[in-house]
C-alpha cells in the first residue's frame, strides 16, 4: 500500500516536472533558471526518498 502511494506521488511529480518545463519556456530566463534549479533539487530528493523507502 505504501509503495503504491509513493508511486502515485512519483507520477504527480513527473507530471509537475513536464508542466514546469512548458511554463519555463513562457517566462523570463532568469526565473526559468531558478525554477529549474529548484525542480532539480526536488527531483533528486524524490529519487533519494524512493531509494531509502
Amino acid at each position: 500500500m505504501a509503495s503504491r502511494t509513493i508511486f502515485s506521488q512519483w507520477q504527480e511529480f513527473h507530471l509537475l516536472y513536464h508542466i514546469v518545463q512548458i511554463c519555463s519556456s513562457l517566462i523570463p530566463e532568469e526565473e526559468s533558471l531558478f525554477l529549474h534549479f529548484h525542480l532539480q533539487i526536488n527531483y533528486i530528493l524524490t529519487i533519494c526518498h524512493l531509494c531509502i523507502c
